[in-house]
C-alpha cells in the first residue's frame, strides 16, 4: 500500500517489488492513501482479533469443539482472515501462536500502536468510529500485563478469559 503521484508508480514498483511481492502492491491515490490503507486495514483487523476471540470463547464455553467451530466460521458469515489463518485459540491450528504460547506474530503493542494511530486519523477526517474506543481500551488493558505485552495480538483471547484446554 503506498500514496505518491501518478507519474512516479513506474519508478516506485520496481522498488517496492524488491521488498514484497508484485502483485501484493497498491497504489492508493496521492501521497498519503498508503498511510490511510494501512490504518483503516490494520484497525479491522485488531477489531477482528477481539470480535474472533470473543466468538470462540463464547462457543467453547457452549459446548462447541473449537476446531468444528472454526470449520463452521470459515463457510459461514463470520468467516475471517485471523480465524483462518492465526486462530487465537490454541490447538485449532498447530502454526499460529495461539499454539506456541503465543509467541511470535504481531505483538499486542503493535496492534495497540495502530489502533491509536486510527483513533486519532478518524477525529482528523470527522469518522465515527463506534467500537474503536473500546478496542484501544482492550488493547490498551492486555498492553498493561507484562505476561501479555509481548506476545501476539491473538493472546487478547487469553486476556478475555478464553478457554484454553
Amino acid at each position: 500500500m503506498f500514496g505518491s503521484s501518478e507519474a512516479l508508480v513506474p519508478r516506485i514498483i520496481p522498488v517496492l517489488s524488491l521488498m514484497g511481492v508484485p502483485a501484493r502492491l497498491f497504489h492508493c491515490g496521492p501521497p498519503g492513501t498508503g498511510l490511510a490503507a494501512k490504518l483503516a486495514n490494520n484497525y479491522l483487523a485488531g477489531t477482528v482479533t477481539i470480535a474472533t476471540s470473543e466468538a470462540f470463547n463464547l462457543g467453547i464455553r457452549m459446548g462447541l469443539d473449537p476446531k468444528k467451530l472454526a470449520d463452521i466460521i470459515a463457510v459461514s458469515t463470520g468467516k475471517n482472515w485471523i480465524s483462518e489463518n492465526a486462530n487465537p485459540v490454541p490447538g485449532v491450528l498447530p502454526n499460529a501462536a495461539s499454539s506456541h504460547d503465543y509467541q511470535g506474530g504481531f505483538r499486542v503493542a503493535l496492534c495497540k500502536k495502530d489502533i491509536g494511530l486510527a483513533l486519532e486519523a478518524a477525529k482528523m477526517v470527522d469518522a465515527k468510529l463506534a467500537i474503536g474506543p473500546k478496542v484501544f481500551e482492550t488493547y490498551e488493558n492486555v498492553c498493561k500485563d507484562p505476561e501479555l505485552v509481548t506476545k501476539d495480538v491473538t493472546v487478547v483471547y487469553r486476556y478475555i478469559g478464553g478457554v484454553e484446554k
